[in-house]
């Protein structure tokens, strides 16, 4: 194999990584929006107020007060929500570096061995796809055993905060 190709080789597996990875943060975000949609309508329906007026001065106490006891840190579901989001956190690293790792390996070896090696390079999408599998899986666990999708209780108390010291600030 030419040195020319295995630069294509290395060159295209890093591409289409990084396209895959610009992919996987679009459906993220894409789904960061549906989960605050189904958020404001669970709490539209729990307090009986349309998701159109939410964001009416005269909800903010029962929202605040909804918000804090369904976030709160108090509940074994919240917390393993929470857990839930820095396995994905660390589980996001690993893939990082095994993926990084890999693609180190590749390159040294194709050019201090021999350039044939370069075609190991897609290996790094197959691993990127392998942890994003397995990642979607742990999201689905999480929402199934807990209600809430990874994460989802640090945010909502965060955001309560932010909100409760804007409007202390206001």
């Amino acid at each position: 194999m030419s040195v020319t190709l295995a630069l294509a080789h290395i060159a295209g597996a890093v591409i289409v990584v990084l396209a895959f990875g610009f992919g996987v943060l679009a459906l993220w975000m894409w789904g960061q929006e549906r989960i605050h949609k189904a958020a404001r309508e669970e709490m539209s329906i729990a307090l009986g107020i349309s998701v159109d007026r939410l964001d009416d001065p005269e909800n903010a106490n029962r929202i605040v007060q909804f918000a804090a006891e369904l976030f709160s840190s108090e509940k074994f579901q919240n917390r393993l929500s929470d857990l839930c989001w820095w396995v994905l956190v660390a589980w996001g690293w690993l893939s990082n570096l095994i993926q990084g790792g890999i693609l180190i390996a590749v390159i040294w070896y194709s050019f201090t061995d021999s350039p044939s090696n370069a075609i190991y390079a897609w290996w790094v999408l197959a691993v990127a796809f392998l942890f994003w599998v397995i990642s979607m899986a742990l999201v689905f666990l999480c929402k199934l055993f807990t209600g809430r999708f990874p994460g989802q209780a640090s945010l909502g108390r965060k955001n309560l905060a932010e909100f409760l010291r804007n409007s202390q600030a206001a």
